[in-house]
């Protein structure tokens, strides 16, 4: 793969191989990934801002120092602080513009690995909106690319980088990384440190948010979460090994034949693999009168957190312009999820952290007799783009995040050959056998397909 038009395809894993030998200088990877974005983001629209200039500097860089301190490209999502670009959240409003200068402590901990940092890709407004910025589908130019980690997901699944970060508060790495066909990583909660990512990427939550990643393969999750001390180096077990639970959970309802064609292969060819698979109701182990998917009490947590958050831009000014002011800073739903978050009791509140706090040791106990649970990542295929270039749905999704699980979505096909995805769940600080676990499976359903 000499030609420098392909060079923009290959992974992480392979980049840090090929340059730690001699073999590829950084400078020639980045040329080749800043032409591949020349060419694609005219119709993808993933990157807030980047820089070429700054790029290619940092890579020369990065070239002066020995070989194994260089390390592999890959995007920043825009609520994540970083030396060389603004960040605005993905807001509209010049308001919320944070200057350059100091990077969020994930951007350094990766740069300090040798990362080059590429720019800043799109979100939704504070990762809170279900409007979608600009971005379109990698796969399908006609559907969301969900959110609100969006640029991250497409940026990646259209090899412009094989790593970016992103958050997740309610589905914002999983789902995203389902519509696109990639790989997407949502550690342990607080595994990654939130210093200097806006607070609530994802409604503003510090009892829900998350740092993650998206690759276009299991080993790349794993190059980079070796970096913050979240990956085991030993191969993937042999799927034969394995224990899984497969769970449907309360939102099975919301399934599309799609997600269900899809949960069904994944399930028959583990099976098939000499996996051990049982159907796995939650409720079935221990207190049964609590129900473990409640959109409700999932709200209760993140709604009020989130409108304490965003008080600042909720009614710091005058009542006569209020609502103006609103509208300027505030896109209509961050609004409603403010509103309802004031309405609630701190009573409700704190009945909804008190049940998911004694869930959360329930669940770590019923994974040790599974190495994980599969689940599906989304209702569906990525839906068509409309007005209000809605993300999705993330119902699949937030019952793991509030239980502070890792997650990891492996990519899967329809019929159609559209995507989307499975999550394989793991214990709490389990991050590094999950990452292999879902190596192994995503191994398996890729020669399946």
């Amino acid at each position: 793969m000499s030609n420098s038009e392909q060079l923009h395809a290959l992974s992480a894993a392979e980049v840090g191989r090929r340059t730690a030998a001699g073999d590829l200088l950084v400078e020639d990877y980045a040329r080749a990934i800043l032409a591949h974005i020349d060419t694609t983001e005219p119709s993808l629209r993933a990157w807030v801002v980047y820089d070429p200039a700054q790029v290619l500097a940092s890579a020369r860089a990065l070239d002066a120092l020995p070989p194994h301190k260089r390390g592999p490209l890959h995007g920043v999502a825009d609520i994540f602080l970083t030396q060389e670009y603004p960040t605005a959240y993905g807001s509209h409003w010049a308001g919320h513009r944070a200057q350059a200068g100091v990077d969020a402590t994930a951007v350094a901990v990766l740069r300090g690995a040798g990362a080059l940092i590429v720019g800043k890709t799109t979100t939704t407004q504070f990762a809170a909106s279900t409007h979608g910025p600009a971005t379109v589908n990698a796969v399908d130019a006609s559907r969301t690319p969900g959110g609100s980690s969006s640029g991250s997901a497409a940026a990646v699944a259209a090899y412009q980088v094989p790593l970016a970060l992103g958050t997740q508060t309610g589905g914002s790495i999983i789902r995203p990384a389902s519509f696109n066909g990639v790989w997407g990583f949502k550690p342990t909660w607080n595994a990654i440190s939130r210093d200097g990512v806006k607070i609530c990427a994802a409604w503003n939550s510090l009892t829900c948010d998350t740092v993650g990643l998206f690759a276009r393969s299991a080993e790349d999750i794993a190059l980079a979460s070796s970096v913050f001390g979240l990956s085991d180096p030993a191969p993937a077990p042999d799927a034969s090994t394995l224990r899984l639970a497969f769970v449907k959970t309360g939102a099975w309802g919301n399934a599309s034949e799609a997600t269900v064609a899809a949960f069904t292969r994944a399930r028959a060819a583990l099976l098939a693999a000499g996996a051990r698979v049982e159907d796995v109701e939650l409720e079935s182990f221990g207190d049964n009168n609590t129900q473990w998917h409640d959109t409700e009490r999932y709200r209760a947590v993140i709604h009020p957190e989130g409108a304490r958050a965003f008080l600042p831009d909720y009614e710091t000014y005058p009542v006569s312009s209020r609502a103006t002011e609103r509208a300027k800073r505030l896109e209509s739903d961050v609004v409603e999820q403010i509103e309802d978050g004031l309405r609630r009791t701190n009573d409700e509140h704190l009945a909804a952290l008190d049940t998911y706090a004694r869930l959360r040791p329930r669940l770590d106990k019923i994974l040790e007799g599974y190495d994980a649970i599969i689940t599906p990542s989304t209702t569906g295929v990525a839906p068509p783009l409309n007005d209000t270039r809605h993300t999705g749905n993330s119902v699949f999704c937030t019952m793991w995040t509030v239980l502070h699980v890792p997650v990891v979505n492996v990519p899967c096909i329809t019929e159609d050959r559209l995507p989307v995805g499975v999550s394989v769940v793991g214990r709490r600080y389990g991050d590094a056998q999950l990452l292999q676990v879902a190596a192994a499976v995503g191994q398996v359903i890729a020669k399946a397909a």
